[in-house]
């Protein structure tokens, strides 16, 4: 979660740039390409970390059952907020 974080963080930095670049020029569209593929990174990283998870839990265990949990109630925690949108508690349960 730490690389996730991390990412976050420079996709931030690189949006404010994009910002101050002329649109439609050649930096804008390298900009633009940086950002795209920070944004597949991050993707990707979620998708291997809950792929990873519900693998080891499917083997280990026969029977899992989820609990149906207040999100948006959750969500209205500040602290818990940025944490609580990374896990995508409705991914595991396609999974």
């Amino acid at each position: 979660m730490l690389k996730v974080i991390n990412d976050v963080k420079k996709i931030n930095k690189l949006q404010h740039k994009l910002r101050k670049k002329s649109k439609f020029n050649n930096n804008w569209y390298q900009a633009q390409l940086q950002i795209a593929k920070l944004h597949f990174k991050i993707a990707n990283l979620r998708k291997n970390t809950l792929h990873k998870l519900t693998t080891c839990l499917a083997k280990k265990h026969d029977t899992i059952v989820i609990e149906e949990l207040n999100v948006s109630g959750m969500m209205a925690n500040r602290q818990l907020a940025k944490v609580i949108q990374y896990l995508g508690f409705y991914v595991y349960r396609i999974i």
